[in-house]
């Protein structure tokens, strides 16, 4: 069990962490394995403790699945080189083909390169009637009237940037050293000002408006550094809010703070179910437009597990194992769609969230009101009826999860371009954010989506129907790489 733990805690705390790692389920983890550590030395004695801990410490996860050394989309470029020895090109007469060619693979990349493109509209006049005013094709519709680049140069741009957490000024860097092309960070910092604000906002308003209709939403925010010349200290502190229904469809929305009049424009009017963590402005929202809030598990027994790893409060570990049960049977749940949610949770989960309960009213009054198990349960009563809430909601989640993960992208990107650099650029940082992550959603390519969209808009109208098409859960997710 030692080792276990060890290995739990070196994937939660390591220094070696990855955005692919669920956080949330290793907490969960070593919570139970902690727990179940305590329960076995409470119940043992010292010697049978020692045994407890030789038999544990044998390999008990599953076995580990073998590393491939590369996986390749279905649909990747193929070509066929066929590699004839000299003699044979020497004198292709004197030889014949036999049987099938021996056959090997590598991967190949080709590097990215600059190329100017010079567009000519040659002028015509018609042979019959020279009066007729002289011919040019029409200028095509661009998504940059008068700029430079094409919308491959834009992609590519805004991906290193949102999508690999590369900042502009690294770019320059890169582009001056390995293709020899200075663009300075301000020009292109234009470009994505104008594809965001100009462009794609139309589908950002189109998400927005599916979204706020979902009965069902998980809310979150996070804060992110923005330079202000207009403030003080030249910095403060800025918030990226982010929504997701249970489609996995997300929406993200830049604002100078976290009161309530920041959340009032999403929230204005919704009739559904919001889960979140105990921020008071959801619930203050809640009790005005008359929506439900349901409460996250997850924090709760975050709070429990605080207690028990950084302050040896081992009573906290009932209550951890306790939620380790429910998470056992929404995992259950997932792994067979066939049955009734909430028959099942009713059956199985709401007797234990009634032990809990009961053992949260002894607690309350037993516990020393400076210890932090005290305030973990003090934490969990003030919410404990949204906390049950998803018992009778099947599209309801156990936790705020989701929106957690939602907000990930945006630490990493912040680790590398550590602050939005003015008030008004959080608003395309929120826009992209909201196009990029609901591409990964829904498996499109966002290198292939923007290519696409970015091609269509200039000749569209500002239709709503017609942008909602352009949505990426309604596009296919084999977009051609462009």
């Amino acid at each position: 069990m030692g080792k276990l733990i060890g290995a739990l805690r070196q994937k939660l705390f390591g220094t070696g962490k990855s955005e692919k790692v669920d956080y949330a389920q290793l907490e969960i983890q070593l919570g139970l394995a902690e727990a179940q550590l305590v329960s076995l030395y409470a119940q043992s004695s010292e010697k049978e403790d020692r045994q407890i801990d030789d038999l544990v410490t044998e390999p008990t996860e599953a076995p580990v699945e073998r590393v491939t050394r590369y996986s390749l989309p279905d649909d990747i470029e193929e070509r066929t080189e066929r590699i004839i020895p000299e003699e044979v090109l020497a004198a292709p007469e004197d030889f014949r083909e036999i049987g099938q060619p021996e056959v090997t693979e590598i991967i190949d990349l080709e590097p990215a390169k600059f190329i100017k493109i010079k567009q000519e509209y040659p002028r015509y006049v018609c042979k019959a009637d020279r009066s007729q005013a002289p011919l040019t094709a029409p200028h095509p519709a661009r998504v940059l009237l008068g700029g430079l680049a094409s919308v491959r140069l834009l992609v590519h741009v805004i991906l290193a940037k949102y999508l690999e957490h590369m900042p502009l000024h690294r770019q320059v860097q890169s582009f001056k050293l390995r293709y020899g092309v200075h663009l300075s960070r301000k020009t292109m910092g234009g470009w994505i000002e104008h594809v965001a604000e100009q462009w794609l906002s139309m589908i950002y308003e189109s998400i927005k408006s599916d979204v706020r209709s979902s009965l069902y939403l998980n809310g979150d925010e996070t804060p992110i550094t923005c330079l202000d010349r207009d403030f003080g200290k030249g910095s403060r502190k800025g918030y990226l809010w982010v929504y997701t229904n249970r489609d996995g469809d997300s929406i993200y929305e830049w604002h100078m703070g976290r009161s309530a009049k920041c959340a009032e424009p999403m929230l204005k009017g919704y009739r559904g179910l919001l889960q979140s963590d105990a921020y008071k402005v959801y619930s203050s929202i809640s009790k005005k437009e008359g929506f439900l809030l349901v409460g996250c598990m997850a924090h709760v027994r975050r709070k429990f597990h605080e207690a028990w790893r950084d302050y040896d409060e081992r009573h906290s570990g009932w209550y951890i194992l306790q939620i380790g049960e429910l998470y056992k049977i929404e995992r259950e749940l997932k792994e067979h769609p066939e049955r009734d949610i909430v028959a099942t949770r009713l059956q199985k989960s709401r007797p234990i969230l009634d032990a809990i309960k009961e053992q949260l009213d002894t607690d309350i009054l037993t516990l020393n009101s400076s210890s932090k198990s005290y305030q973990a349960v003090q934490y969990t009563l003030n919410i404990w009826v949204n906390l049950c809430r998803y018992l009778y909601y099947p599209d309801a989640n156990i936790d705020n999860n989701a929106a957690e993960r939602a907000v990930r992208p945006s630490k990493l990107g912040m680790k590398n371009w550590l602050f939005v650099g003015h008030p008004l650029a959080g608003k395309r940082t929120a826009i992209i954010y909201t196009i990029i992550e609901n591409c990964k959603t829904h498996g499109v390519d966002p290198q292939a989506y923007l290519h696409d969209v970015l091609e269509q808009l200039p000749h569209m109208k500002n239709d709503p129907e017609r942008i909602r098409e352009l949505q990426p859960k309604n596009l296919s997710k084999s977009c051609s790489n462009p």
